[in-house]
């Protein structure tokens, strides 16, 4: 008998040897009923409902371990069973350079994530400072002197200038904006 075939429960008990056979259902159909009452006509049956389809296909059969050989009778031959298929070594060798490929873009992928993260929180860093030093840089006195003043004078807009003095010498010196020259 060949390993893959499925044995009905008569077919088991016949081969174990083991307790009666169940009686065909031809037969007991066919055999005659006990004398007695005649039963009623039967109740026609509502047919069964029909079985919802799975969300999920069902995964293949699990093929069973095989027992154990034992002392007993070797077993019988069944059908010839079908060569292995020769594999293309081209075909596998294509495979392996696939199945290569994706793990090293896997890793790639990985190390990405992982430098994404750090040079966000390093851009985080930088965004924080660049706001400290702007908060910073609005309480100086000159802080945006060139847009936001207006001679009282002239009323010139943006031309400002402020002395600075030099540490080492004391010499003066001017720093700011002036009206081109004509």
């Amino acid at each position: 008998m060949a390993d893959n075939q499925v044995l009905s429960q008569e077919q088991i008990d016949a081969m174990l040897g083991g307790g009666a056979a169940a009686p065909d259902p031809v037969e007991v159909a066919e055999a005659p009923a006990a004398t007695g009452p005649a039963p009623a006509a039967p109740v026609p049956a509502a047919p069964p409902p029909p079985e919802p389809e799975p969300a999920v296909p069902e995964p293949p059969p699990v093929a069973a371990p095989r027992p154990a050989p034992s002392a007993g009778p070797p077993p019988q031959a069944g059908p010839p069973v079908a060569a292995p298929v020769a594999v293309d070594d081209k075909l596998v060798e294509r495979l392996d350079k696939m199945e290569s490929v994706v793990t090293e873009m896997k890793q790639l992928l990985d190390a990405t994530k992982q430098e994404l993260k750090s040079e966000t929180g390093q851009r985080e860093a930088i965004a924080t400072e660049l706001a400290d030093i702007q908060k910073g840089l609005t309480a100086t006195i000159g802080y945006r002197a060139q847009e936001s003043f207006t001679c009282t004078s002239c009323q010139t807009v943006g031309q400002v200038a402020a002395p600075l003095n030099c540490t080492s010498c004391g010499h003066q010196n001017w720093w700011g904006w002036w009206p081109p020259q004509q």
